[in-house]
């Protein structure tokens, strides 16, 4: 049986979830300016300099802490990989066909 929670109790916890998510999303961004601030000064330290940008950009970063997490999610499960990538294509209007 599942459980039951009331009125209020989905209140709360759908109010501390988005919260929760606000706060960790704002953690992570601040880690990811960190690390191209740090990869950079490390960069500097050692005399190399980049005439257009910084491999270290929060792009980048960003792009490869997506890949991480969606490689624990997944967990080598390709049916898990095909049916991740689905939801979050068609949840941009993407049409995806994945062999």
């Amino acid at each position: 049986m599942e459980q039951q929670f009331t009125e209020e109790q989905e209140s709360f916890i759908v109010n501390k979830l988005f919260e929760a998510e606000n706060q960790m999303f704002k953690e992570i961004m601040a880690v990811i300016k960190q690390t191209e601030a740090k990869a950079n000064a490390d960069f500097d330290a050692e005399g190399i300099t980049f005439t257009s940008h910084s491999p270290a950009n929060s792009d980048y970063l960003t792009v490869a802490s997506i890949e991480w997490l969606f490689n624990k999610l997944h967990g080598g499960n390709k049916a898990q990989a095909q049916r991740i990538l689905t939801m979050m294509a068609k949840q941009n209007g993407i049409s995806l066909h994945v062999d």
